[in-house]
């Protein structure tokens, strides 16, 4: 890791919503799932990896998503593919986006379940992949 990635040198980090969580290096809060933010805030702004990555994962899979819409709302009317093919592709359309853009929600569900304190992580991750089974 770079330090970067490790913060400042002796700055704790905390989280928001359970400030007895103290660790030495930023990450996410072992009860809710949170970032970790910075004890005592700096003026400078700081890179944000987390937000980084998200957005990261929202422009690579914006494309396929709007690919996925246009099938679904207007697929049938424009009569592109026979029905079968078209699930198909609709299907082969959203596995990367829920599963490569929802990795980090499904993560920190999983986090918060393992410490059996559900919270809107564990909506969350859960939300996307229960309608599938």
């Amino acid at each position: 890791m770079t330090s970067d990635d490790m913060g400042m040198k002796g700055t704790l980090y905390t989280c928001p919503m359970h400030p007895e969580i103290r660790r030495q290096a930023p990450g996410i809060c072992p009860k809710c799932g949170m970032s970790l933010e910075p004890v005592l805030p700096t003026l400078e702004e700081e890179a944000n990896p987390e937000l980084d990555d998200f957005q990261r994962r929202f422009w690579w899979t914006l494309p396929l998503t709007v690919g996925i819409t246009v099938l679904a709302m207007f697929g049938h009317w424009l009569e592109w593919f026979d029905m079968r093919t078209q699930s198909w592709i609709e299907l082969a359309l959203s596995l990367p986006v829920v599963l490569w853009a929802g990795w980090p929600f499904f993560v920190r569900g999983r986090c918060v379940e393992c410490e059996r304190s559900p919270n809107m992580w564990t909506l969350i991750g859960w939300g996307p992949v229960r309608p599938s089974f």
